[in-house]
């Protein structure tokens, strides 16, 4: 009787460590998942920047606020699943909150276009992303 209880223990034991190995390796590859898929994204949105006509400001806008949104949603939900999720984070606050009147500002200032200036706040986040 005594050996039967010993021998649940011990099986319950190795089996309870197999499964929060398969857990955390579960969780770990939904993780990678989910910073691949944002690392595609940022790509995605750099590149619809820089096919956008460099000679239109009001167009590169529209287009830009449209990703906005996308940018600060998917942030959201990524950013914690990397290394340097602070960097991330702060990248995606500051090209996902900008102002039309502080982009033009900044652009004006940098002796760039509006496009140029998105997208370089763009390829920042997935500069980061890219790092892991």
């Amino acid at each position: 009787m005594a050996l039967l209880i010993l021998g649940a223990v011990v099986a319950h034991w190795l089996t309870r460590d197999r499964e929060e190995k398969a857990k955390s390796a579960l969780l770990e590859r939904e993780a990678e998942l989910r910073r691949r898929s944002f690392r595609k994204l940022a790509r995605v949105w750099r590149y619809t920047l820089e096919r956008l006509p460099n000679n239109n400001a009001s167009v590169v806008w529209e287009a830009y606020e449209k990703m906005a949104v996308e940018i600060l949603a998917e942030g959201d939900l990524s950013a914690p699943d990397f290394k340097r999720h602070d960097d991330l984070m702060a990248a995606i606050k500051t090209a996902g909150e900008i102002r039309k009147r502080d982009a033009e500002a900044e652009a004006q200032q940098n002796c760039c276009s509006l496009r140029e200036l998105l997208r370089d706040k763009v390829k920042a986040i997935q500069e980061i992303a890219d790092q892991g």
